[in-house]
């Protein structure tokens, strides 16, 4: 299992940020194969920052996942004012 966290900051309208991950980049992202699950966390900062983690069944489905944050990121940069801060890896503990 491989792990893809993002850390989304300066969100300007939390209830848009959400509709837009929901109905447009999940469902990019359930279509990849070895995409195993999606969680969208308000992590409830000052300053509005959410963070996702993604999990998917190998290093390379993360690799082609993250084509499409990419993409989703800069079509949607007005929802948010800093890009995300990404940071991924193995799994190495879970339950």
């Amino acid at each position: 299992m491989y792990s893809v966290v993002r850390q989304y900051q300066h969100i300007l309208n939390h209830e848009d940020f959400i509709r837009h991950v929901r109905d447009e980049f999940l469902p990019e992202l359930r279509q990849l194969p070895g995409f195993a699950a999606f969680h969208l966390v308000d992590v409830g900062e000052e300053g509005g920052r959410m963070v996702s983690i993604t999990y998917f069944e190998t290093p390379e489905t993360a690799a082609e996942a993250n084509n499409h944050a990419v993409a989703w990121v800069r079509a949607n940069m007005g929802l948010f004012q800093a890009a995300s801060v990404v940071e991924e890896g193995p799994v190495v503990v879970s339950s």
